[in-house]
């Protein structure tokens, strides 16, 4: 997973020019690998991060359907269950 995370980081600090969709599917990916990790606040950030670049002229449901799954999970785990079921 340490490995996962290094390479993820290492494409957004990559010259490649990336799609928002691209770019979101690595902070998504990213708040994953940290919360399987534990580190339940820096996945928070990643998942935040992702829901930025939501373009909200063209909202994919299913990037948001991922970002918000994944948050929701995060909150659960740290029992913050109203703020999880927003």
């Amino acid at each position: 997973m340490l490995n996962a995370e290094k390479a993820l980081s290492s494409i957004l600090e990559s010259n490649v020019a990336l799609k928002n969709n691209q770019i979101i599917a690595v902070y998504n990916n990213l708040d994953v690998v940290n919360s399987t990790l534990g580190n339940y606040d820096k996945a928070l950030e990643y998942s935040f991060k992702a829901e930025s670049f939501i373009d909200k002229q063209d909202q994919k449901p299913q990037d948001l359907a991922d970002i918000y799954n994944n948050r929701g999970h995060l909150f659960n785990i740290k029992k913050s269950f109203d703020v999880s079921i927003d």
